[in-house]
């Protein structure tokens, strides 16, 4: 039936009393597909808007007797900030959707789910088994509004499922919901270069198999503690044997400088060595407390071997967070951004001891407070980075991002590459980009064109740009979702905006760790 034109018009009653049992037959499998998926999400609904029947759509039932899924073609993706901008708290790029249910589910409703208000917004904390038709709501969910009506609070939710026969509920999945994997898998991302032609440990080097920093492999085997079996995820037919983890260790030489057997680390020691001695933009960093890192942790901190991921259903970020060396340009495009779209987009005030300046007003350009209030504050690690320049300090306050995070926006971050280990968690789940040199002699030539309207450089200076983003790529590469080459603003700016735009339709590969 997909070419509709060549479906002729029914003469009798008894064909048209036929195609409705075809109808209702294929209503029936599409039903029972949406039940083996185990819950309507964005994609599931956004496939039955495409149903050109809209009668076929509205007959389509879960199992449950009392839930039926209605007028899937006014399913719609939504900016939950517009018409609820102040109870909304994840990011524009989340999707809601509606569900209606009958007045039969309202006890359910108001005894059988446990929701809580916080921020502004409530979020589901725990389902009973049999309360609501498989998967209407689930743990983690967000809900907006009920009849139509913004709710915040619990008694708001309740006066609302009350005061209607039918309770429509608009809700904000659960961004945190992995794509089903088997039990015996893992998906790893591969935080190290690796040549089995050139690894001792490996009798026979055709087992092995060959990735670079990036790659995703798909585990399938552990059963041997120090080779897996496994196969790249976008090379389906390239499979082998790789180290695993507790081989990795217990080989690598830290003193050296060097993981024997294939790992190469030289490169990351000399880049972090780099990056320890530059100051940002003239402010000498200060390193945030790390009372939970043992010794022995940041002995291995150099060494990167795997990190699990899962993999998701279309979500936004809360923060986009740009990193690169001084002079690249990433300043000029978090500006771009800001203007380009100021609803979704936003960014933080930075705090500092200094004093005010005449042209300067409170929460513009900057906080000002007492140098008391920032040394309190920085041994709390309240700061996502902090730094002093003329002995003035100056920081970026963690609550300042949640609280752009909780209106709805997405807060546009640019910060040192120390900064990553603060802010890549499930909290703040950023998209990290880094925005990169051209090769040198490129990079000078694009310099001397535009020299007029940029800060005067010397080439030695341009060279030790290069040198810094090189560095920065080597120790922290492994953490980018997204390197930019900017040898032009307006590309780089688009192909930066066109890739977030793509994280509302694209599955997503993630940290498992930002999984509960």
């Amino acid at each position: 039936m997909s070419n509709m034109e060549e479906i002729q018009p029914y003469s009798s009653s008894e064909e048209i009393e036929a195609l409705k049992s075809q109808v209702k037959l294929l209503s029936d499998k599409l039903c029972d597909v949406v039940n083996r998926l185990g819950n309507l999400e964005y994609g599931a609904e956004t496939s039955f808007n495409s149903l050109s029947d809209k009668h076929l759509a509205e007959s389509i039932k879960t199992d449950g007797s009392n839930f039926v899924v209605k007028h899937f073609d006014s399913v719609q993706q939504t900016d939950p900030k517009k018409g609820n901008e102040e109870h909304h708290v994840v990011s524009t790029a989340y999707c809601s959707r509606f569900t209606k249910l009958s007045k039969e589910c309202e006890k359910s409703l108001l005894n059988d789910i446990t929701i809580r208000s916080e921020d502004g917004y409530l979020l589901v904390e725990s389902v009973s088994d049999s309360a609501l038709p498989q998967k209407v709501l689930n743990v983690g969910d967000s809900i907006i509004a009920v009849n139509g009506v913004p709710v915040s609070t619990e008694e708001e939710f309740h006066d609302q499922v009350k005061s209607s026969e039918q309770v429509s509920l608009e809700i904000v999945p659960s961004a945190l919901k992995c794509m089903p994997f088997s039990d015996k898998e893992t998906y790893l991302k591969c935080l190290f270069d690796y040549n089995p032609s050139s690894d001792s440990r490996l009798d026979q080097k055709a087992v092995g198999l060959q990735f670079k920093i990036g790659d995703i492999l798909q585990v399938s085997c552990k059963e041997d503690q120090d080779w897996w079996q496994a196969r790249k995820v976008d090379e389906w037919p390239s499979s082998g044997l790789v180290p695993s983890i507790s081989l990795q260790k217990s080989t690598h030489d830290c003193k050296s400088g060097v993981c024997e057997n294939g790992l190469q680390e030289s490169k990351s020691f000399e880049s972090y060595g780099i990056l320890q001695s530059k100051l940002l933009n003239g402010i000498t960093l200060f390193h945030r407390k790390s009372p939970r890192e043992s010794s022995k942790t940041k002995s291995l901190k150099s060494l990167q071997i795997y990190e699990e991921l899962v993999k998701l259903c279309p979500y936004g970020r809360r923060t986009l967070v740009l990193i690169a060396a001084r002079g690249v340009g990433r300043r000029t495009i978090k500006s771009h951004l800001l203007r380009h779209d100021p609803e979704n987009f936003a960014t933080v005030i930075p705090y500092t001891s200094r004093k005010q300046k005449a042209t300067e007003r409170e929460g513009r350009e900057y906080y000002f407070v007492s140098h008391h209030y920032m040394k309190e504050e920085m041994e709390n690690d309240k700061f996502l980075e902090c730094g002093e320049l003329n002995g003035k300090l100056y920081g970026t306050k963690l609550d300042s991002i949640k609280e752009v995070i909780k209106k709805g926006q997405v807060c546009v971050l640019d910060c040192g590459p120390q900064a990553i280990s603060v802010i890549r968690n499930r909290e703040y789940m950023p998209y990290i980009v880094f925005i990169d040199t051209p090769p040198y002699e490129e990079f000078k030539h694009i310099y001397n064109i535009h020299r007029d309207s940029l800060r005067p450089r010397t080439d030695e200076e341009l060279k030790q740009i290069c040198l810094e983003s090189q560095a920065i790529k080597n120790v922290y590469g492994h953490l980018f979702d997204l390197t930019l080459v900017n040898r032009n603003t307006e590309i780089t700016f688009r192909r930066l905006l066109d890739a977030f735009e793509s994280l509302k339709s694209q599955k997503q590969w993630i940290p498992a760790e930002w999984i509960e």
